[in-house]
């Protein structure tokens, strides 16, 4: 529907628009990063006699700046997509634009729980209240997660505009702290209890996470806390071997490695464990030894007896 009413709208302005080969995995790319919004198809297809499909998909990086016109004939609060959004923005009272724009912090789903934690502080109403009427206005989704859990979801052009909007209440990198606190602590818990009774609900958990993972990791190397970057990569470790995800995770701990110097010794020796059962796993046993063996001197020197009990398992499962 999202690509027959991109097709309609194209024809009205350049009636010798044509579907093709060429353009049509260009025009689905436009409507699935359009989220499939009537609105935002509907202004992207009125750029059409100046953009052809390829040039609009490059653009549209940023869907706010690209979608800035629209029929003369529509309402004002409709004529461009953030006039729209404004519009919808407008609406809520303070508090619910406050929850609105932390919000954004999160990337790939939000539990209620995390959304308390991270940001209940200063609104006057319950989180519940605001997530629910944020649903109601259609500024969120839900879907259950993994775990059978409801998780809130934004479409990405919502989550853009959020994002803008935290960025101009200048509490941004104290939601990115307060994020990564969070995320780091539940991957520590995750960390204790995975090799328990619960390992289904953590692996559960953790994949639901996995965005918000990612973007704390990547936030903390950005902002050169390589502290929080090496506890977070560490207590994956387990959850990184069981999902088999290799690659990434250890491109992740060697970008964390690259600066052990500024990372304490018992959160470094726990690091290099890490990195000792990923390259075991992928099959480098020269560079899991070498890894290993670097943790377990670095624990010795610090009497960690339990990071040197993990360095022993990980060169005994591997002899």
């Amino acid at each position: 529907e999202a690509v027959q009413l991109f097709i309609q709208r194209t024809i009205a302005v350049k009636p010798d628009f044509m579907l093709t080969e060429v353009n049509a995995p260009f025009i689905a790319e436009i409507c699935i990063r359009l989220d499939g919004l009537p609105l935002a198809i509907e202004l992207a297809a009125a750029r059409s006699n100046l953009l052809s499909p390829k040039s609009m998909c490059a653009r549209l990086e940023s869907r706010l700046m690209t979608l800035t016109s629209g029929a003369r004939d529509l309402p004002l609060r409709m004529q461009t997509l953030r006039a729209a959004i404004d519009w919808s923005y407008d609406l809520l009272d303070s508090d619910e634009q406050r929850l609105f724009n932390r919000l954004s912090v999160f990337q790939g789903g939000r539990t209620i729980e995390a959304v308390e934690d991270i940001c209940a502080f200063d609104l006057s109403l319950a989180v519940l209240e605001g997530l629910e009427s944020l649903l109601n206005k259609n500024l969120l989704y839900s879907e259950p997660g993994k775990t059978g859990e409801t998780r809130f979801y934004m479409l990405e052009t919502i989550h853009e505009y959020a994002r803008e909007r935290l960025a101009q209440s200048g509490n941004a990198e104290d939601m990115k702290q307060s994020h990564a606190q969070y995320f780091v602590t539940l991957a520590e818990c995750a960390e204790v209890e995975f090799n328990g009774g619960q390992q289904a609900y953590w692996i559960a958990r953790l994949t639901d996470e996995s965005d918000n993972i990612r973007t704390v990791l990547n936030w903390a190397l950005i902002n050169e806390d390589y502290e929080i970057a090496a506890r977070l990569a560490a207590a994956m470790r387990e959850f990184w071997y069981v999902k088999g995800v290799l690659s990434e995770s250890s491109i992740w701990i060697e970008r964390v490695l690259e600066n052990e110097e500024q990372i304490s010794p018992a959160v470094r020796a726990k690091t290099l464990n890490a990195s000792s059962r990923l390259a075991f796993a992928s099959g480098d046993h020269a560079a899991g030894e070498h890894l290993a063996h670097r943790a377990l001197s670095l624990a010795d020197d610090i009497n960690d007896k339990e990071i040197c009990a993990w360095a022993y398992l990980i060169l005994s499962s591997h002899l």
